[in-house]
């Protein structure tokens, strides 16, 4: 089993790497397939970025999928893009680990960059880096009261300063990771676009300065250019440099896509790779990010909170664990894989919701009965799987009822509901999956017994 793992393992990364000419030519005929998880996400963006530019002619419901404004849909669909990337660029480090381990770091460092850029987005964290940057610096925190009373050049200077330690660390993430691959990969183009794909994310920096910097009220012109054109540049440059990584993170993934090559490649390997560390993590993490969350002076109400990412980056998850078992083995879910997809995305769409929303416990207690019920009838989700994860947000859903609805407890259960549909979706091994995508308590290059 060992062996012709390694075999295979170092089949694809030689695909990749360019020196296997009948594999490359199998990518290539892969790549000028019609994917639908690939246009997918670019139809998506193309509907969000229409809504953006035609907001001012559509009605209010509209302003949902508006990529101008926060914590909302079209915000949401960012976030968990940017996070779908990193789960490709993580396949990466699993394709790359064992052959070329230099490669699968490089891969391994611009998942965690996109992961982050996830969270920000979700979580609105460049709006706040003024008073969070003060947090980390001398652990005092400006009241929202005093830095809207300063001058406007000095606050736009202080929020502007504030952003460069975060930048530095993201862009030597990035420039480490591209200069690896540029020098152990023969693809050039792979790397060539994956620069492209970043500097298109960075310009939206510079897009931000000007849009700070210029006077949009000045006359009618700059006026009209702020409310359709310069939106529209700036969310399109991101979602086309999401697009442009998808593309090149996806080859990692070729399994989804090509049925001959489900044996040699990861899919979504950290959906099951790394399960016990975020189970262990988000049990002690969710109330400790839920209190903090809580605890945030809003600089503007209409900003995601920190706390919304990894409700949603956890039920997104929860959705691909639930699917992974078509995208191993080519094989139908049936009816319960997608209802939990869906049950899935409905919990995702749930975090834009405002924590003091009355629906919110109540459509995350309908969630989970509903989820419990599919579990329980489902045969490939045995009874040992479900049923600790089910009692244990039984009695905290319970608890959460008797305290009511706060900002901390709508936080904590986002998080922990996420948590419990993203352990038991990921519980089990797709069929007739290869062994390096079985759930097992292996590692991912020690034999596995049939």
């Amino acid at each position: 089993h060992v062996i012709k793992q390694k075999q295979n393992n170092n089949k694809a990364a030689r695909t990749l790497c360019g020196t296997d000419p009948e594999g490359l030519a199998r990518l290539v005929t892969m790549l000028n397939q019609k994917s639908p998880w690939f246009y997918a996400f670019v139809l998506i963006s193309l509907f969000l970025c229409g809504v953006t530019f035609l907001m001012p002619l559509l009605p209010g419901p509209f302003a949902y999928f508006n990529l101008r404004n926060e914590n909302n849909f079209a915000a949401l669909f960012s976030g968990i893009f940017l996070l779908v990337i990193a789960l490709h660029a993580y396949d990466g480090w699993a394709l790359n680990r064992i052959s070329k381990p230099s490669v699968a770091y490089a891969w391994l460092a611009l998942s965690l960059v996109l992961a982050a850029l996830s969270l920000d987005e979700i979580g609105s964290l460049h709006e706040r880096v003024t008073w969070l940057r003060s947090i980390i610096s001398d652990g005092t925190v400006a009241p929202p009261s005093e830095l809207q009373s300063m001058p406007r050049a000095e606050r736009r200077s202080a929020y502007w300063w504030s952003l460069v330690p975060f930048g530095l660390l993201l862009v030597g993430a990035i420039a480490y990771a591209v200069s690896v691959l540029w020098r152990s990969i023969e693809d050039k183009k792979t790397v060539i676009l994956i620069g492209v794909g970043f500097s298109l994310l960075a310009s939206v920096a510079l897009q931000e300065y000007i849009e700070r910097t210029v006077d949009w009220s000045a006359n009618r012109y700059l006026s009209i250019i702020d409310s359709t054109f310069r939106p529209l540049l700036e969310e399109g440059t991101e979602l086309l440099g999401m697009i442009i990584l998808l593309a090149v993170a996806m080859k990692n993934s070729r399994g989804i896509f090509s049925e001959d090559e489900r044996a040699d490649f990861p899919v979504f390997e950290a959906i099951v790779r790394m399960r016990r560390v975020i189970l262990v993590t988000g049990i002690f993490a969710a109330p400790l990010i839920a209190y903090i969350n809580a605890s945030f002076p809003p600089e503007r109400h209409d900003n995601g909170m920190p706390a919304d990412w990894p409700a949603a980056a956890l039920f997104a998850m929860a959705a691909i664990a639930a699917a992974r078992p078509f995208f191993v083995s080519g094989k139908t879910t049936g009816w319960y894989g997608r209802g939990l997809v869906l049950l899935a995305l409905v919990g995702c769409g749930s975090t834009i919701l405002h924590p003091e929303t009355p629906a919110a416990l109540p459509l995350l207690t309908v969630l989970a009965g509903a989820a419990f019920m599919i579990w329980f009838l489902s045969a490939d989700y045995p009874p040992a799987s479900y049923l600790p994860a089910v009692a244990i947000l039984s009695a905290v859903l319970a608890e959460a009822w008797y305290i009511g609805n706060s900002d901390f407890v709508v936080y904590t259960m986002n998080q922990y509901t996420a948590l419990a549909f993203y352990w038991v979706n990921s519980s089990v091994a797709p069929t007739g999956a290869s062994s390096m995508n079985l759930v097992t308590n292996h590692r991912t290059d020690e034999p596995i017994p049939e």
